[in-house]
């Protein structure tokens, strides 16, 4: 059992297990820690808008949907790779972003129903 600690003062709203490490997903970040060593953490996506607020966090397999509150609200859909450093034990995450779209007043229950989720 470890405890994580975090310097960032931002809350986590999604945590997911995802290759041994943990995804999770803030206001305006999403990161990704290794479990293999006190060291790895990378942030793989930041928002760099300042009224761009993360408010859902979707992982189905290697992508992930995202719902920023917006106006309109936005969504974006990315792909999630993971890659090796010299050390054969350290994982390193990446995100592409593979679409974006603007959706209306339901766009939690689309965000939902996109991966699949009921």
């Amino acid at each position: 059992m470890r405890t994580l600690k975090s310097s960032d003062p931002m809350p986590i709203h999604s945590l997911y297990f995802k290759n041994n490490g943990l995804l999770y997903g803030q206001f305006k970040q999403i990161t990704w820690v290794g479990l293999e060593n006190d060291n790895t953490k990378n942030i793989i996506y930041e928002f760099d808008h300042t009224a761009r607020r993360c408010m859902s966090l979707h992982v189905q397999e290697n992508h992930i949907l995202t719902t920023f509150r917006e106006k309109p609200p936005k969504t974006e859909f990315l792909s999630l790779s993971f890659s090796h450093t010299a050390n054969p034990r350290t994982r390193i995450a990446n995100t592409a972003v593979v679409n974006q779209f603007v959706v209306g007043q339901q766009h939690d229950k689309i965000t939902k129903v996109s991966l699949g989720v009921k």
